[in-house]
């Protein structure tokens, strides 16, 4: 969760995280609106999860292109946009590559203006939907 101007941002992880505890949510809540962070604590064990995060899905990736999917990435623009607008932007692009049919969409972006979602892959299927 976190705050654009005077919009409040949620994802995937902070719906999670309130199934899990609705404390938490209010703590993130208090820290978006501009109130104290939590203490950050030290895991080496997170960075090894994120190594082999990355390490699967750049595998899965290059299954699907090895396997003749073509693949539209999204490529973010940087932060030197206000955020709502670069979310806006990336979910555009996002929805253009999936009107051209794209096989794949790696690292699009889903946004409404509230909810903010970041599939690392989208693969398309017959069934409209």
């Amino acid at each position: 969760m976190h705050r654009s101007g005077g919009t409040l941002i949620f994802s995937a992880t902070d719906l999670s995280d309130f199934l899990a505890c609705p404390q938490l949510t209010l703590l993130d809540r208090r820290t978006a609106l501009g109130g104290p962070k939590p203490r950050k604590f030290d895991d080496p064990s997170l960075e090894v999860l994120r190594k082999r995060g990355h390490e699967h899905e750049q595998a899965f990736l290059e299954r699907l292109i090895a396997g003749g999917r073509g693949v539209a990435e999204i490529e973010d623009p940087g932060p030197g946009l206000h955020p709502v607008e670069r979310w806006r932007g990336l979910a555009d692009r996002t929805l253009e590559r999936m009107r051209e049919g794209a096989d794949v969409i790696y690292q699009g972006v889903l946004f409404d203006g509230g909810w903010l979602g970041r599939p690392d892959f989208l693969l398309r299927v017959e069934t409209p939907s």
